[in-house]
């Protein structure tokens, strides 16, 4: 069920004096980053990402931490890469080679407006459209987020380098261990298991080991047995047999 969009979320946060938390802000980079991964790899490139064309679906039958997706909306802007036809849009949130008419690397150019919706949806703040602060933005001095961590600025900072070979593409943001620490955690975890795994086959094949002397061992003993009873002598007759014969005899005798 789609539940407005992020503009409207910003606005509301304004209104009553909160700030998405980093969590939160991390959600929108990676839903974000592989929406846009998805349209770069087709060729195409959306060139219009802020807040307004972020929705948000909301699943009820969702835990409350799972249940949010942010989705890219109005596609309008997008055009392909290598045969680009550029509508420019909000200037607010639009790279400076944009403008320029310098088309080289699109894609990137949809990674630095998300880092400014990132920027904005965290400060709850409003983008210059033209002037100096504008030009500080894509020199990039963007300001920091106050309750952010470093290493989540730092990543912004990095998506709005004004050397656009220098920003991260959509696709490594996605994958970087900012935006989706649980991917890099489940790599420790798989590593941390394959590491157990290993122990464990090292201690079972010292068991086996273990099992094979002692086999080994109790083969040889049973066959010390079986050649001591072969050396034995053997008797024609059983204490049993004779008993027999003596009764027989005493039988033959009264009759």
């Amino acid at each position: 069920m789609v539940s407005g969009n992020l503009a409207e979320r910003i606005r509301d946060n304004h209104h009553r004096q909160c700030y998405m938390d980093e969590n939160s802000l991390r959600k929108i980079l990676l839903h974000i980053a592989n929406g846009l991964a998805f349209i770069h790899a087709r060729n195409l490139v959306h060139l219009d990402i802020k807040p307004d064309n972020i929705f948000i679906s909301i699943n009820d039958e969702l835990s409350l931490e799972k249940n949010i997706t942010y989705k890219i909306g109005d596609l309008g802007h997008v055009t392909d890469i290598y045969d680009p036809f550029v509508e420019e849009g909000d200037s607010r949130y639009l790279a400076r080679e944009v403008l320029q008419q310098k088309y080289q690397c699109l894609p990137k150019a949809d990674v630095f407006s998300l880092a400014l919706t990132v920027f904005v949806a965290g400060t709850n703040s409003t983008l210059p459209k033209n002037g100096d602060e504008w030009d500080r933005i894509r020199d990039g001095k963007l300001p920091r987020i106050k309750h952010c961590s470093d290493a989540f600025n730092d990543l912004l900072h990095a998506m709005i380098k004004s050397e656009v070979s220098e920003r991260p593409s959509s696709s490594e943001l996605a994958e970087h261990p900012i935006v989706s620490p649980i991917s890099e955690r489940s790599k420790n975890q798989l590593f941390d298991e394959l590491q157990e795994e290993q122990r464990k086959n090292s201690v079972l094949a010292k068991k086996l080991l273990d099992y094979m002397f002692l086999a080994n061992e109790l083969e040889r003993v049973c066959s010390q047995i079986r050649a001591v009873d072969m050396n034995k002598p053997h008797r024609d007759s059983s204490p049993l047999q004779r008993s027999s014969s003596v009764n027989d005899f005493r039988i033959t005798s009264v009759l």
